[in-house]
């Protein structure tokens, strides 16, 4: 194991030399459920689609960090279903794989 730049290869010395010496700074918790938390019921599913038809606000957590978004569309991200939403404040698209979702709710306005 690399435990210093002087040890490392040359090769090595660039960008990823941070990672080398702090190895644990870049670490995501691990889940053992690759779905996520929670599973993507018909309901919820329901929930999800009736969210974009109409516009709606959607709350969504994403490792640690939660969106407030406008659902705008239900679309695919490497063969796998995604949601697509802005945020109200700047308009910035944000795609959401929805395997990778630790929380979801439609917000009622």
């Amino acid at each position: 194991m690399v435990t210093s730049l002087v040890d490392a290869p040359r090769g090595d010395r660039g960008a990823s030399a941070f990672w080398l010496l702090h190895p644990l700074v870049y670490d995501y918790p691990t889940r053992s459920d690759p779905l996520g938390s929670f599973r993507w019921t018909p309901e919820r599913m329901e929930q999800l689609e009736h969210a974009v038809r109409k516009r709606k606000r959607v709350s969504l957590r994403r490792r640690g960090n939660e969106y407030v978004v406008v659902a705008s569309a239900i679309t695919t991200s490497r063969g796998r279903e995604a949601l697509s939403g802005y945020l109200a404040m700047t308009g910035e698209e944000l795609l959401f794989v929805l395997a990778d979702l630790d929380h979801f709710q439609v917000i009622d306005s």
